[in-house]
């Protein structure tokens, strides 16, 4: 019930932009990058990001969050795709159809206080995660991403995300949609879905559980962007991913949580122009 919900939110949030730019698939070649520019003027956009997400991972229930995000490029390079579930990154290396630098991504935790199923479960700390990513445009309206990260908690594993996206624009509209994939190892997996005797002790709900590395969700991402001016942007977007495997089979998912895991968000941008010493000024 909860996937047909996201897949029919999905649908509605895409089909009026790509409807209308059905005939219009000649836009699809802006969004092959360019090389790197060399202006010495930034263009620099601030975002504010509010979503309602899953409380953990494995979660049935939801919690609201904002988070504000920056990004740049130079005032003579077109504006870059961003994926509203992209990490944050740097490119050290940067061609037309070919990205790779370093990523950051910040990973919630667990608490007690997030649902009282978990009373007597331990808790996990938030985490700052670090790695690399790779992004790769085979066509000029398909982008690929990978990511690879670790955190910096002493019970951090590695975990990984792949992505696709399609991308369709139209005038001030551009909308996206794409398969997602999660992966981790089984040190990552334990920290969030492994029960330890002790947690099995004093919470009945649960059994003692280490689950095994891999796969650790498939799902989608839809996306649609508004862009009111040079300056001002708005992003609504949904995303649906399905816990599987031992991600899926865990007692906290299982006996307390669900599979289903369901995100909306919605993000606003405001873009400016930096220039080193000449200061801020608005665009035009």
């Amino acid at each position: 019930m909860l996937f047909r919900k996201a897949a029919l939110i999905g649908a509605l949030v895409l089909s009026c932009p790509i409807a209308a730019g059905a005939q219009e698939m000649a836009s699809f070649t802006r969004y092959r990058p360019p090389p790197r520019g060399t202006s010495d003027t930034y263009v620099v956009t601030l975002s504010v990001t509010g979503t309602a997400a899953p409380s953990y991972l494995g979660s049935d229930k939801a919690t609201g969050v904002f988070f504000p995000s920056l990004n740049y490029r130079r005032s003579d390079e077109p504006r870059r795709f961003l994926a509203p579930d992209d990490g944050a990154s740097i490119s050290f290396l940067e061609e037309p159809s070919f990205r790779f630098g370093p990523v950051f991504r910040f990973q919630s935790g667990r608490n007690q206080r997030d649902d009282r199923a978990l009373r007597g479960i331990r808790n996990r700390q938030y985490d700052l995660e670090s790695g690399l990513f790779l992004e790769y445009w085979p066509l000029t309206f398909i982008r690929a991403r990978a990511e690879i990260r670790h955190g910096f908690q002493d019970d951090s594993g590695w975990t990984g995300n792949l992505a696709l996206d399609f991308i369709n624009q139209m005038g001030p509209w551009t909308a996206s949609v794409g398969p997602r994939m999660a992966l981790s190892d089984s040190r990552q997996h334990f920290r969030h879905f492994g029960v330890t005797p002790t947690d099995a002790l004093f919470n009945p709900r649960v059994v003692p559980f280490r689950p095994n590395g891999g796969v650790t969700s498939v799902g989608a991402l839809a996306a649609v962007t508004y862009r009111w001016s040079e300056t001002w942007a708005t992003t609504g977007f949904v995303g649906y991913d399905r816990l599987v495997g031992d991600a899926a089979r865990s007692p906290i998912t299982e006996r307390i949580g669900s599979a289903d895991q369901l995100t909306v968000g919605l993000r606003v941008s405001y873009s400016f122009s930096y220039t080193p010493g000449t200061g801020l000024a608005a665009l035009p």
